[in-house]
């Protein structure tokens, strides 16, 4: 599970996403705004992908970049990462170590119930057991409310 996330401190770090992320009890780690610092990971691959976009632009002779990205994440995705072989101390891929993670691979939430919608009132069962709750008195403030 997810418990610590670390970012550059811009503007889309908002109220909202901390309000969000407090919630689900993820901690928010903000470096200085616009710097880097922590983000050597992803800086790395957003280097990769405009890298490979670029090469696509290129022989295709084109900008149109939506056609090509699932391919480009693919190969992406089956390629051997150094960071991860090296890890693992062996050839590894980051799609080679996800690609049997499913439901019964999280750690606090395994159960996978048969769910029922009765499409005339909209009752939802799990597991034969009717789910219910109660109207909300409280809503947290969206984003459209926060003028950056």
């Amino acid at each position: 599970a997810i418990t610590v996330l670390r970012v550059d401190g811009g503007p889309e770090w908002g109220v909202v996403t901390r309000k969000f992320l407090k919630g689900r009890g993820i901690v928010l780690q903000m470096g200085e705004p616009n710097t880097h610092t922590w983000l050597a990971r992803t800086d790395r691959f957003h280097r990769t992908l405009r890298q490979r976009l670029g090469e696509h632009f290129d022989r295709a002779d084109t900008h149109r970049w939506i056609d090509a990205l699932p391919d480009i994440v693919k190969n992406y995705n089956s390629s051997p990462h150094r960071t991860l072989s090296e890890l693992l101390q062996r050839r590894a891929s980051p799609g080679s170590i996800t690609r049997n993670i499913g439901k019964s691979s999280l750690m606090l939430n395994t159960a996978i119930p048969h769910m029922e919608v009765n499409p005339e009132t909209y009752e939802v069962r799990a597991d034969g057991e009717l789910l219910t709750c109660e109207p909300a008195t409280e809503l947290p403030m969206a984003q459209r409310y926060f003028l950056f």
